[in-house]
Protein backbone atom coordinates (compact mmCIF):
# COMPACT_ATOMS: atom_id res chain seq x y z
CA UNK A 1 0.00 0.00 0.00
CA UNK A 2 2.56 2.77 1.15
CA UNK A 3 4.50 1.93 -2.23
CA UNK A 4 1.36 2.30 -4.40
CA UNK A 5 0.37 5.31 -2.56
CA UNK A 6 4.39 7.44 -2.89
CA UNK A 7 4.10 6.00 -6.53
CA UNK A 8 0.54 7.44 -7.21
CA UNK A 9 1.62 10.96 -5.53
CA UNK A 10 5.08 11.03 -7.21
CA UNK A 11 3.32 10.43 -10.66
CA UNK A 12 0.78 13.13 -9.65
CA UNK A 13 3.45 15.56 -9.12
CA UNK A 14 5.29 14.43 -12.16
CA UNK A 15 2.72 15.10 -14.49
CA UNK A 16 1.04 18.57 -13.04
CA UNK A 17 3.35 21.08 -14.98
CA UNK A 18 2.43 19.88 -18.33
CA UNK A 19 -1.01 19.98 -17.31
CA UNK A 20 -0.37 23.68 -15.99
CA UNK A 21 1.46 24.41 -19.18
CA UNK A 22 -1.21 23.36 -21.27
CA UNK A 23 -3.79 24.66 -19.80
CA UNK A 24 -2.27 28.25 -19.93
CA UNK A 25 -1.80 27.41 -23.26
CA UNK A 26 -4.71 25.95 -24.67
CA UNK A 27 -7.63 27.65 -26.26
CA UNK A 28 -10.48 24.47 -24.87
CA UNK A 29 -9.54 26.30 -21.15
CA UNK A 30 -9.88 30.00 -22.48
CA UNK A 31 -11.88 30.44 -19.59
CA UNK A 32 -10.30 32.74 -16.64
CA UNK A 33 -12.41 30.19 -13.90
CA UNK A 34 -11.71 27.27 -15.90
CA UNK A 35 -7.82 27.58 -16.47
CA UNK A 36 -7.44 28.54 -12.64
CA UNK A 37 -9.46 25.63 -11.43
CA UNK A 38 -6.78 23.33 -13.30
CA UNK A 39 -3.67 25.47 -12.34
CA UNK A 40 -5.05 24.59 -8.49
CA UNK A 41 -6.05 20.98 -9.28
CA UNK A 42 -2.47 20.26 -11.08
CA UNK A 43 -0.95 21.87 -7.63
CA UNK A 44 -2.52 19.39 -5.06
CA UNK A 45 0.23 16.92 -6.30
CA UNK A 46 2.80 18.94 -5.37
CA UNK A 47 1.25 19.27 -1.96
CA UNK A 48 0.59 15.62 -2.17
CA UNK A 49 4.93 14.90 -2.98
CA UNK A 50 5.23 17.32 0.50
CA UNK A 51 3.06 14.87 2.74
CA UNK A 52 4.95 11.73 1.54
CA UNK A 53 8.59 13.24 1.81
CA UNK A 54 7.18 14.68 5.51
CA UNK A 55 6.23 11.04 6.11
CA UNK A 56 9.03 9.46 4.95
CA UNK A 57 11.10 10.55 7.95
CA UNK A 58 8.80 8.05 9.68
CA UNK A 59 9.51 5.06 7.76
CA UNK A 60 12.09 2.09 8.79
CA UNK A 61 15.09 3.01 7.58
CA UNK A 62 17.44 0.55 5.07
CA UNK A 63 21.28 0.59 5.13
CA UNK A 64 22.49 0.62 1.47
CA UNK A 65 26.46 -1.23 0.97
CA UNK A 66 27.21 0.10 -2.48
CA UNK A 67 30.00 -0.16 -5.27
CA UNK A 68 29.50 2.35 -7.24
CA UNK A 69 27.58 5.60 -8.03
CA UNK A 70 26.82 7.56 -11.00
CA UNK A 71 24.56 11.31 -11.04
CA UNK A 72 21.40 10.90 -12.86
CA UNK A 73 20.25 14.55 -12.80
CA UNK A 74 20.02 14.54 -16.61
CA UNK A 75 17.40 12.44 -16.64
CA UNK A 76 14.94 14.49 -15.43
CA UNK A 77 15.74 17.36 -17.93
CA UNK A 78 15.13 14.52 -20.52
CA UNK A 79 11.97 13.87 -18.65
CA UNK A 80 10.76 17.14 -19.24
CA UNK A 81 11.59 17.73 -22.60
CA UNK A 82 9.68 14.92 -23.73
CA UNK A 83 6.46 17.34 -22.70
CA UNK A 84 7.79 20.17 -25.11
CA UNK A 85 5.81 18.24 -27.94
CA UNK A 86 2.70 18.19 -26.54
CA UNK A 87 2.70 21.59 -25.67
CA UNK A 88 3.56 22.64 -28.49
CA UNK A 89 1.33 21.05 -30.37
CA UNK A 90 -1.46 21.84 -27.76
CA UNK A 91 -0.01 25.58 -28.81
CA UNK A 92 -0.89 25.46 -32.23
CA UNK A 93 -3.87 23.06 -32.05
CA UNK A 94 -6.88 24.94 -33.32
CA UNK A 95 -8.77 21.62 -33.86
CA UNK A 96 -10.01 18.88 -31.78
CA UNK A 97 -7.65 16.40 -33.84
CA UNK A 98 -4.52 18.07 -32.56
CA UNK A 99 -5.93 17.80 -29.28
CA UNK A 100 -6.54 14.48 -29.70
CA UNK A 101 -2.93 13.97 -31.07
CA UNK A 102 -1.60 15.69 -27.26
CA UNK A 103 -3.70 13.76 -25.65
CA UNK A 104 -2.35 10.28 -27.48
CA UNK A 105 1.35 11.61 -26.69
CA UNK A 106 0.73 12.04 -23.75
CA UNK A 107 -0.66 8.87 -22.24
CA UNK A 108 2.31 6.90 -24.09
CA UNK A 109 4.37 9.12 -21.91
CA UNK A 110 2.41 8.12 -18.67
CA UNK A 111 2.15 4.62 -19.50
CA UNK A 112 5.97 4.42 -20.43
CA UNK A 113 6.61 6.92 -16.48
CA UNK A 114 4.48 4.05 -15.29
CA UNK A 115 5.62 0.48 -16.65
CA UNK A 116 9.16 2.27 -16.47
CA UNK A 117 8.28 2.61 -12.22
CA UNK A 118 10.36 6.14 -13.42
CA UNK A 119 8.80 7.93 -10.31
CA UNK A 120 12.02 9.58 -9.65
CA UNK A 121 11.82 11.08 -12.78
CA UNK A 122 9.99 13.89 -11.46
CA UNK A 123 10.44 17.75 -11.71
CA UNK A 124 8.43 18.51 -8.38
CA UNK A 125 11.71 17.04 -7.05
CA UNK A 126 14.13 18.20 -8.66
CA UNK A 127 12.57 21.82 -7.86
CA UNK A 128 12.76 20.68 -4.01
CA UNK A 129 16.90 20.38 -3.83
CA UNK A 130 16.59 16.05 -4.50
CA UNK A 131 19.19 14.70 -6.67
CA UNK A 132 19.08 11.25 -8.30
CA UNK A 133 21.98 8.42 -8.10
CA UNK A 134 21.81 5.50 -9.09
CA UNK A 135 23.94 3.22 -7.14
CA UNK A 136 25.03 -0.17 -7.95
CA UNK A 137 26.01 -2.76 -4.91
CA UNK A 138 28.86 -5.43 -5.29
CA UNK A 139 26.41 -7.46 -6.67
CA UNK A 140 25.44 -6.45 -9.24
CA UNK A 141 21.73 -4.81 -8.03
CA UNK A 142 20.93 -1.37 -8.87
CA UNK A 143 18.88 1.08 -7.11
CA UNK A 144 17.46 4.70 -7.66
CA UNK A 145 18.30 7.23 -4.45
CA UNK A 146 17.11 10.42 -4.10
CA UNK A 147 18.81 12.84 -1.89
CA UNK A 148 19.88 16.33 -0.82
CA UNK A 149 23.24 15.98 -0.57
CA UNK A 150 25.80 16.85 -3.24
CA UNK A 151 27.57 13.10 -3.26
CA UNK A 152 26.67 10.04 -1.26
CA UNK A 153 28.80 8.99 1.59
CA UNK A 154 31.23 6.24 0.63
CA UNK A 155 30.36 2.71 0.32
CA UNK A 156 27.59 2.53 2.56
CA UNK A 157 24.51 4.70 3.34
CA UNK A 158 21.06 4.54 5.41
CA UNK A 159 18.08 5.65 3.48
CA UNK A 160 13.88 5.11 3.84
CA UNK A 161 12.86 2.37 0.98
CA UNK A 162 10.20 3.38 -1.02
CA UNK A 163 10.08 0.27 -3.35
CA UNK A 164 12.50 -2.75 -4.31
CA UNK A 165 14.23 0.10 -6.80
CA UNK A 166 13.72 3.42 -5.10
CA UNK A 167 14.91 5.09 -1.65
CA UNK A 168 14.87 8.03 -0.19
CA UNK A 169 18.08 9.37 1.62
CA UNK A 170 17.18 12.77 3.53
CA UNK A 171 20.26 13.44 5.02
CA UNK A 172 21.41 16.71 3.73
CA UNK A 173 25.48 18.00 3.55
Amino acid sequence: MRESLVGVGLFASAFSPVLVALALVSSPFASPVATTALVVACALPALLVGLVLRGAGRLQLSRIRYAKVRHTDRDVLTFMSSFVLPIAAAFFADDPQAWAATGVLLLLLVVVYVRGRLYHLNPILTVLGFRIFEVESESGLVVTVLSRRRGLPAETMTATRFSDELYLDLERT
